[in-house]
């Protein structure tokens, strides 16, 4: 009994293969545990790497050898220990030697471009990737916070606010002075108009009286008025 193929030829060996890696399995996802270091097989998507007995070293395969662009993943699945991810001979990974894996859950997914192993997501709740900000420390993890706060465009002002001890600190930083502090330390309006030199009178007869000239600004129990006559 023949099949018809209606013209296209079946798939030959180099199609199937990828160096001597069955491509339906490299293209089927699978995951590999790891309890002891060990060499990547191409024929594995996953490389699970269970450090509760101790750390792990995962050898990637020659760039070359990678299908071009098909992510690989590696995870750390146990939170001792530490996941290493190195090198074929001196390739690197992303331009490092290696990466380091310290916590639990955290994936490393890289790919190659033909002559070169790239990171391409990284990422686990619980984060650890040598060098990588965790979101559970709230940026207490920059190296420099003074650097940062530099690159952001901070001016010498700016900087001054943002590390200000006390309100006090920040308003002087801001050249607030003696009035300018007891207009942002004021309770309610009437009290800015105070803090201004603007006087409370009940009316526009009672300012004049007090020396409000026309034209001149004056508040009733925090209502800004003018002097009219």
């Amino acid at each position: 009994m023949s099949i018809p193929t209606q013209g296209i030829a079946p798939l030959g060996q180099t199609v199937q293969q990828h160096n001597s890696e069955p491509l339906a399995a490299i293209k089927a996802d699978q995951a590999r545990t790891l309890t002891a270091s060990d060499t990547q097989h191409l024929e594995y998507q996953r490389h699970l790497a269970d450090t509760s007995g101790g750390s792990i070293t995962i050898t990637l395969k020659p760039a070359a050898d990678w299908p071009a662009f098909v992510p690989f993943h590696f995870q750390k699945i146990s939170a001792s220990n530490t996941m290493t991810i190195d090198g074929a001979g001196s390739e690197t990974v992303d331009g490092s030697a290696t990466i380091a894996v310290t916590g639990n859950g955290t994936v490393i997914s890289l790919y190659s471009d033909g002559t070169t192993i790239r990171r391409y997501i990284e990422g686990g709740a619980a984060g650890g990737v040598a060098g990588a900000l965790l979101a559970a420390n709230n940026l207490s993890d920059l190296a420099s916070a003074a650097t940062a706060r530099t690159n952001l465009g901070g001016t010498a002002t700016g900087v001054s606010v943002f590390t200000a001890a006390n309100a006090a600190a920040a308003r002087t930083a801001i050249g607030a002075g003696a009035v300018g502090g007891s207009v942002f330390t004021a309770a309610n309006a009437a009290a800015v108009y105070t803090a201004l030199g603007l006087g409370d009178y009940a009316n526009d007869a009672a300012a004049a009286g007090g020396g409000v000239a026309v034209g001149a600004c004056y508040h009733t129990a925090g209502v800004l008025k003018t002097r009219m006559a």
